[in-house]
């Protein structure tokens, strides 16, 4: 059973080493010159509609506060979720025993 542990270990190591790094930034150079440079040419069009606001709704949030609600979600969630890193067996956001896993606080 150990072997077969270690067998995973020394694989991992290496699939998570050069070989996915050079995965993921290829990937992100070929669909960024095979969509034209999507996120180049509209990002003056992306910071206009955060900066545009649409108080025609009552009740309705606006386009930067919709963007600053899902950042702070994702980053909650995976300080939650994902609380210890694989190698060192810490928490990558971790202060002391204030996290969401020790003691049910958050940071």
């Amino acid at each position: 059973m150990e072997s077969i542990g270690s067998f995973i270990v020394a694989v991992s190591d290496f699939v998570c080493g050069y070989p996915l790094f050079f995965l993921l930034i290829g990937g992100g150079l070929f669909f960024l010159i095979y969509s034209g440079f999507v996120p180049f040419r509209y990002f003056g069009r992306a910071i206009k509609s955060l900066r545009s606001s649409d108080s025609s709704k009552s009740g309705q949030i606006s386009s930067f506060e919709a963007l600053m609600s899902a950042i702070a979600a994702t980053v909650g969630m995976g300080s939650c979720n994902s609380p210890y890193n694989g190698r060192s067996g810490r928490n990558l956001l971790d202060v002391g025993e204030r996290n969401c896993w020790n003691g049910n606080q958050v940071l």
